[in-house]
Parts: C-alpha cells; structure tokens; sequence
C-alpha cells in the first residue's frame, strides 16, 4: 500500500501556481477533521499532482476522499491517473464551510476503490479545477493498494 504525505510539508506534490506553505502548515481542520489543503491553501490552486512509486503488480485499486469548500458553481474538479480523466466532480451552486462543530457538507468520494489495469512502476494522481474559479479543496484520504494475479494452470 502506498500513502501521500499530508503533513505540514507537502513534499512530492506540485501545486500550480506554486503555494508557499513556509509560513502556516499545508492541512486546515474542516470541522475538526485534518484535510491536505482547504480554506487558506487551496484557493488559488488550479491543480495538485503527485507520482507514486508502486511494488510489481497487475491491477491497483485506488480510493480518494476530497472535501469542496466554498462556492463551485460554474467550477468542478476533474480527477485523473496517469493523465486518463476518472472522475468529475460537481455540486454546482451550493457552499460549504468548514467550522469546528458542523458536519462537512461535501466530503465527497472522488473515487471509491476503482480497479485498474495498470502495470506501470509508477501512478500520477492529478487533481485540478475545470475552470479555475475561487472554491477551495482539500484531500482527507487516498488508499492506492497494488494487486498481483497469478495464473495457475
């Protein structure tokens, strides 16, 4: 299995435009739950990737929980792996806040364990907005396990 690092250094994902994290952490609380990102940190950002190094396999499986903050109308979040789009996610108009004693009102499977084909030694992880509006995100979890299959006669 192989886990991002959602510490207060982002090491290993490329944010653009480039975001400094040298003054505050990279994760917010969104109603007391730790998130990569978030009010503060990911407003600006268009998109966030990583590359993964994976063990010998056939097939991964993969699961992403990301939060939508703020106004997406007109805006929408696209999710690829090794530059192959597998998801869009949307709530149009509606605004979600992160406070400490509401419940998060888009956490939203991005993808929930999708099985791929996939033999390459390593996985590219895009995240980016459709059309660069101003709500922000932030990533709670992401599972990437790797499956071998053994033929027998």
């Amino acid at each position: 299995m192989v886990g991002p690092s959602l510490k207060a250094n982002p090491e290993g994902w490329d944010l653009i435009p480039p975001v400094s994290f040298a003054q505050s952490p990279s994760y917010t609380a969104c109603s007391g739950i730790k998130i990569f990102g978030g009010v503060g940190k990911f407003e600006t950002v268009q998109s966030i990737s990583r590359t993964y190094s994976l063990p010998t396999h056939s097939y991964i499986s993969i699961s992403i929980i990301i939060y939508l903050i703020g106004d997406w109308s007109g805006d929408s979040l696209r999710v690829s792996i090794d530059d192959t789009v597998q998801n869009i996610i949307s709530e149009g108009a509606k605004t979600a806040t992160c406070t400490p004693l509401s419940t998060p009102a888009f956490e939203t499977p991005a993808l929930e364990y999708v099985l791929l084909d996939h033999t390459s030694p390593t996985i590219t992880l895009k995240i980016e907005k459709t059309n660069g509006l101003t709500g922000a995100f932030g990533i709670r979890r992401i599972i990437i396990e790797t499956r071998i299959v053994i033929l027998v006669a």
